[in-house]
């Protein structure tokens, strides 16, 4: 999947689980891609710089609504 048709379906499906734009959805996404391209790299927080906690944020938000299982299929190349 390329870089825009992975990024018009994680917005989709940040949209339906009801994530709006927030601080760092940019990022996540972003981030998210890098994840799908290299299944071995590893996010540390980084507690320092705004962007490590918003991705965190927007992941409790993902666990919250109970979609986390759904995210990882979909940066693990599950749902092609």
């Amino acid at each position: 999947m390329e870089q825009n048709e992975f990024y018009i379906k994680m917005n989709d499906f940040l949209q339906q689980c009801g994530i709006n734009r927030r601080n760092g959805y940019e990022t996540f996404i972003r981030l998210s891609y890098r994840k799908y391209k290299n299944p071995t790299m590893k996010i540390a927080p980084n507690h320092k710089r705004p962007i490590g906690r918003n991705f965190y944020k927007i992941i409790a938000a993902l666990r919250g609504r109970g979609k986390y299982n759904e995210y990882f299929a979909l940066i693990s190349g599950i749902n092609k």
